[in-house]
């Protein structure tokens, strides 16, 4: 049997097939041989389309079965009359029947006729008005939906003083990693501190290391430290730099060349170091009150935040000086961050809610005396009024911070934020007259 037979024995088994109609009028192909030719070595196959109606709904089918094809003619031409007249059609029980798309039909005076509902409006700009408020509303939807977030202009921080600009706001500068090619474990930083000109000297606890960088992410090399020593918290002197490691402060040159050490008490794990204003004393947190000792290695003075009266009330663990000569700390009994001056006595303090119920972490000064806060668990940075008082967020996730540690002050115009997993962020503070 030859392909053309075959295909000839199978279209004679299809002609009598019933073919289901789809459900909205379409045209069926139909394959079948020509009735001409009668060969049977040669087979002409005629192509044709016919089109199918579809099946009407069970009621209609009920309301019109009766009369077959003559009702339905008898109804095309009571609809043309109808159509003609302006009125509405009826159904053969009197009641007026719905337009199938309710769309107004055009009378002979050129009127519109509408239904209830419907406004007076053709049927073609209808659907113009539709498919174009379709598209602008779809424009206007993902309009600005993948416009990509910069770091270089972030919203204000403070929710009181939202768009006021009243405030200090950060610019992302730049971003580097700490560990270098020597380095045997992941840094650990746990220090910050200005050192030279637009340089930063990070402890790294885990490494055993000070190291130098640039604000642009450029290592500069290492300052030496003792066999043996971890250096905690770090602050640069006059040609010095302090540091201490476990209960011990230590100042050294930048050579490494240890000038004195002074044993500090076991009752604190780590001792906060900051250096005053004026570059030539270092304060050091100590069982709840701050010493400060001279480029010499004397005792200079000793005081509470607070007073006597706070003895034994007070867990320093961050502390730094404002360029007013103040000491801002970080108090992990209280639960809150204080503001003193030179003598101890209070000049303000917070303990709200701004702080998410975390430990308030490393603070910072700028050369405007706000206070910027770190709260790593939210990852955050707040912004302080030099008295203490919350103003809102000033860093946040949005700019990159994932658990931030440490941070510092840089010029008085650059906050170097440290995280957890090694990283420095940099950021350009404007202050509101600039």
């Amino acid at each position: 049997l030859s392909l053309e037979g075959a295909i000839a024995q199978r279209l004679r088994q299809l002609q009598g097939c019933p073919q289901t109609p789809a459900p909205a009028p379409c045209l069926w192909p139909q394959l079948e041989l020509h009735p001409g030719l009668l060969d049977k070595n040669c087979h002409l196959l005629r192509l044709s389309f016919e089109e199918q109606q579809p099946r009407k709904d069970a009621g209609k089918d009920r309301a019109g079965s009766q009369g077959g094809e003559e009702t339905q003619s008898q109804e095309e031409d009571v609809a043309k009359v109808e159509r003609q007249s302006g009125a509405q059609p009826q159904g053969r029980d009197g009641a007026q029947t719905p337009k199938e798309d309710n769309a107004p039909m055009p009378r002979e005076d050129g009127a519109q006729t509408r239904d209830e509902e419907q406004a007076p409006t053709p049927r073609e700009d209808v659907g113009s008005q539709t498919q174009r408020g379709g598209r602008s509303n779809k424009k206007r939807k993902f309009k600005g939906r993948f416009k990509s977030i910069s770091r270089e202009s972030s919203p204000a921080p403070g929710p009181n003083l939202e768009g006021s600009g009243l405030l200090p706001r950060p610019f992302f500068s730049c971003s580097f990693p700490t560990r270098m090619p020597g380095d045997k474990r992941s840094p650990r930083i746990t220090g910050l501190c200005p050192f030279g000109l637009r340089e930063i000297l990070v402890a790294d606890e885990q490494n055993r290391a000070l190291k130098r960088f640039s604000l642009n992410g450029d290592y500069k090399g290492a300052v030496p430290v003792p066999e043996g020593c971890s250096p905690c918290s770090v602050a640069a002197l006059q040609g010095a730099v302090a540091f201490s490691a476990g209960a011990r402060l230590y100042l050294i040159s930048p050579d490494g060349e240890v000038q004195w050490r002074r044993a500090l008490s076991l009752s604190q794990a780590s001792h906060a170091v900051a250096a005053l204003p004026s570059g030539d004393r270092v304060a050091v947190s100590v069982a709840g009150h701050v010493e400060v000792y001279n480029m010499e290695g004397s005792l200079a003075t000793r005081f509470i935040p607070g007073g006597k009266a706070s003895r034994g009330q007070r867990a320093l663990v961050f502390l730094t000086t404002s360029p007013q000569g103040n000491f801002v700390g970080s108090d992990w009994q209280q639960n809150s961050v204080v503001v003193c001056d030179g003598l101890g006595q209070v000049m303000g303090e917070y303990r709200g809610p701004g702080l998410h119920g975390c430990q308030p972490g490393s603070v910072s000064v700028d050369k405007k005396g706000y206070i910027f806060l770190t709260l790593r668990e939210v990852n955050k940075v707040v912004i302080l009024d030099p008295k203490g008082s919350l103003l809102g967020d000033f860093l946040t996730a949005y700019h990159g911070l994932e658990k931030p540690r440490v941070t510092t002050m840089v010029d008085g115009r650059y906050l170097v934020v440290s995280l957890s997993n090694g990283t420095i962020h940099v950021f350009r503070v404007r202050s509101p007259d600039s």
